[in-house]
């Protein structure tokens, strides 16, 4: 028998056995599903490096941030040797900041600082890398470690960035930061003297005048020393503290205060 290339044999009905005629079907259907997928997803089309960039760009400055998050992450992961990467990742790392994600953002910053340090962003990377600590600051009466990191990172800045146009505002988040753990040892000073615990009430508040001395709140401090000493009988040094608040911080509300206690 002679098979033509451009004809199929005649199979007569009666050969073919039910199971066959299963399978035929089944491969049938499976060829359809197969095609109708293929071709959702020709119709949708991949994108490429440079398309997925500029549309988690606009979508940035659309301020769809947990958009453009996800299309930059997209870029990241299909298109490592990409040209776009670091704008990518910097972009990335702005829509986490501007989404209060500081913990991710600052790994971000970082990891783009790592990669691109002669970049043309990477000043403003190191800025907002140090924010994100800033951003997580806790209030007075909670844990500091965010308040010292911050403090930390923001003086690294201004080393590595001593004229940025950024000086200004990180110079006052730094006494912003200090003012905070000032608030935070009197208010464990002052729970030592709630307790009666004046030792280490005395030890807090001269550590204060020696670290934080050129910062706010020094006539308060002088002020609760002076009543420690009181407390502990060094009437002497209670003096000296009063004295010192009375004569440095003249216009303080507490001035008076200390005026009648020498």
């Amino acid at each position: 028998m002679v098979i033509s290339l451009f004809k199929p044999p005649y199979i007569s009905p009666r050969k073919v056995s039910g199971r066959a005629v299963f399978c035929l079907l089944l491969a049938v259907a499976m060829t359809l599903v197969y095609s109708a997928g293929c071709a959702k997803f020709s119709s949708r089309g991949i994108r490429s490096d440079k398309e997925l960039y500029f549309l988690g760009e606009q979508l940035f400055l659309d301020h769809k941030y947990r958009k453009a998050s996800k299309v930059m992450e997209e870029l990241l992961e299909e298109y490592y040797e990409s040209e776009y990467k670091a704008r990518a990742l910097f972009i990335l790392s702005e829509s986490q900041f501007l989404r209060r994600k500081y913990e991710e953002a600052e790994f971000n910053y970082n990891k783009f600082m790592e990669i691109h340090p002669a970049h043309e962003w990477a000043e403003k990377a190191a800025y907002r890398s140090a924010l994100c600590e800033f951003s997580r600051m806790l209030n007075y009466d909670k844990d500091q470690t965010h308040t010292i990191n911050a403090i930390k990172n923001l003086r690294s800045f201004l080393r590595k960035y001593p004229k940025s146009r950024f000086r200004d505002d990180v110079e006052n988040r730094i006494s912003f930061a200090r003012h905070r753990l000032v608030e935070h040892e009197i208010y464990v000073a002052d729970y030592y003297m709630k307790t009666k615990a004046y030792g280490p009430a005395i030890n807090r508040y001269e550590s204060l005048l020696k670290d934080y001395s050129q910062d706010v709140l020094t006539d308060r401090i002088l002020f609760s020393l002076g009543n420690a000493y009181e407390k502990v009988g060094e009437k002497s040094k209670a003096l000296g503290a009063y004295r010192k608040l009375y004569t440095n911080y003249p216009n303080s509300s507490l001035a008076k205060k200390a005026k009648k206690k020498l």
